[in-house]
Parts: structure tokens; C-alpha cells; sequence
């Protein structure tokens, strides 16, 4: 199922697809900070069958989206929202966030109401707020980096791993991180949130 396209903006480019494009309602799934545009490849039929265009996209420093050197903030994650919902010419969307995809939803929402007609949350995750022990370490200048390019997959795949009930069963979502896992500057962007 891949029909990639890319929309070019400042900070790089956005991968995205498009399934069911004659569908009249759209919906927008944001992935989850771990994920990509495959997570939700078990979805995209069902939605198309009842009537939505369907746009699926990686958040920058995920898939095969641009990994920015910038601090990778709420606001360039709703940006870049916007910016993908433009370039499909919707109007109105329905989104579907999981976990940390949630939060960019349910920020876009609370700041574009006229452009939200549904907001559906996934398993949602909250935006850190209190600094803890493993926290005050990465934020260490270098130390955080070497950590997360050093030990970034020993970190972050048992996390990855955790989303799943079924893990054999899922199996193929594991293998596509760690295939991201090994872009280069993909350690980076977790390190700089």
C-alpha cells in the first residue's frame, strides 16, 4: 500500500500518502512518536471503505521525513500538521492521534477549531512536564547525544516493543522502526524532543 509523496517546507520535507482521494470527508492519522506511516497500514482500508480520504504522514526526525536540526517543539509538529492538511486542500478534518500523535492533535484542535470536525485519541500520552533523574542526564550538553547515538536503540526499542499486546503478531511495525531507527539523525530527534 504506498503511494509516497513528499511536501517540501523550511525544515525539510514530510513524507505523506493519500488512500481513497474521491472520498468526500478526510481523516488524518498522526502517529505516535515511535511511529510512521506503516503503523497504520492495518487501518487505512477500513476507512476508505466507509468513506474517508485517508492521509497518513511521518512527524519530522520519524520514517522518512526530514530530520531537522531544530528543537522539535509542539508548535513545528502542529505546523507541519497544517502544513500536510493544506497541501491535501481539506477544509475540515477529522484526526486521529496516537499517543504522542494525540497531543499534536488535540493542540492543532484547540488552536484551528474551524478545521477540526472530529478528534479521536489512541492510547494519548502527555507532554512531559516534570524533569526526572534520567531527564536531568540527557539534558547534560553531549551527554544526552552520545547517550541516544550510542545507546538510542537499547533505549527506545523495549519502549516500541511495550506498544504492542501482541508482539509476534506485530512483529513487521518492530522491524520497520528499527529499520528507521538506523537513519541517520533519527537518535538526534529523540534526543532533541
Amino acid at each position: 500500500m504506498s503511494n509516497e509523496r513528499y511536501l517540501k517546507s523550511e525544515l525539510g520535507s514530510s513524507r505523506y500518502q493519500i488512500y481513497g482521494e474521491n472520498n468526500q470527508k478526510t481523516i488524518i492519522l498522526i502517529p505516535a512518536s515511535n511511529g510512521y506511516v506503516e503503523q497504520w497500514d492495518p487501518n487505512v482500508a477500513p476507512l476508505v471503505n466507509a468513506g474517508y480520504k485517508v492521509v497518513v504522514y511521518d512527524l519530522f526526525g520519524r520514517g522518512f521525513s526530514s530530520r531537522p536540526d531544530v528543537d522539535l517543539t509542539l508548535s513545528v509538529f502542529t505546523e507541519q500538521l497544517d502544513s500536510v492538511i493544506r497541501e491535501v486542500g481539506a477544509d475540515r478534518v477529522s484526526l486521529v492521534g496516537s499517543s504522542f500523535g494525540g497531543i499534536i492533535a488535540a493542540e492543532y484542535a484547540r488552536n484551528k477549531q474551524e478545521k477540526v470536525t472530529k478528534l479521536v485519541f489512541v492510547g494519548p500520552a502527555g507532554w512531559p512536564s516534570k524533569v526526572n533523574y534520567a531527564q536531568k542526564i540527557i539534558n547534560i550538553p553531549v551527554v544526552g547525544e552520545l547517550l541516544f547515538k550510542y545507546f538510542g536503540e537499547i533505549i527506545l526499542k523495549p519502549r516500541v516493543e511495550g506498544c504492542f499486546h501482541q508482539e509476534k503478531e506485530h512483529r513487521w511495525a518492530i522491524d520497520m522502526w528499527q529499520k528507521f531507527s538506523q537513519s541517520p539523525g533519527f537518535m538526534r530527534t529523540y534526543y532533541r524532543p
